[in-house]
């Protein structure tokens, strides 16, 4: 979607995270398995990456679909300028927590990938909720503006009617007191100067 850069840096920094967990996950479980040979251990951890992908497909697919879709007619720059960051900063802070030269993960290294990556979902969500409320709440403010807006016509509208009511009734009043004292010449300028 173009010009729509910084939703898709928070998106990829929500992607980046779940794939952090995933990959963690898939390199602690290779740990398991007796292989020596590096090349080995990466095909045998892509093999697992792939198969927790695949096994973790649905529940991934129902967490992106609750995050994101609040932020899909979202047009304001300057909110996602800011934004964008919170899932990427989460995101490099999970890299650097362990050394990536490395192609074992320890338990406890584990842990806090996974922790990390956890906490940063949460806070996605947390801020799609606060951002699903504040869309609410906009959207019943507009509605009490345009109400306001309704009833000042309304009131303008009734006011109108009872000047012109209270105007009819003395040109009734008028009519009638001239028609009374015969005055019909009177009558009939009265009536020219509302022609």
């Amino acid at each position: 979607i173009k010009n729509k850069t910084y939703e898709h840096l928070f998106v990829f920094g929500v992607a980046e995270t779940i794939a952090i967990i995933l990959i963690s996950l898939s390199i602690y479980i290779i740990g398991f398995f007796p292989i020596q040979d590096i090349h080995i251990k990466m095909i045998v951890s892509n093999i697992i990456l792939i198969l927790s992908f695949a096994i973790l497909y649905v529940p991934i697919k129902i967490l992106i679909a609750n995050i994101f879709p609040p932020f899909s007619n979202h047009d304001s720059t300057s909110y996602w300028k800011k934004i964008w960051i919170v899932s990427n900063v989460l995101f490099l802070a999970s890299l650097l927590l362990t050394p990536v030269s490395k192609y074992t993960i320890s338990l406890i290294e584990l842990i806090y990938r996974v922790s990390i990556g956890v906490v940063t979902l949460m806070i996605c969500k947390g801020i799609t909720h606060d951002y699903t409320q504040s869309l609410k709440m906009k959207k019943i403010l507009d509605q009490l503006h345009l109400q306001k807006n309704y009833y000042k016509a309304l009131s303008d509208n009734v006011e109108k009617v009872r000047k012109a009511r209270h105007d009819l009734k003395y040109h009734l009043s008028a009519i009638t007191r001239f028609v009374e004292n015969e005055e019909f010449d009177e009558l009939r300028k009265y009536l020219e100067e509302y022609e």
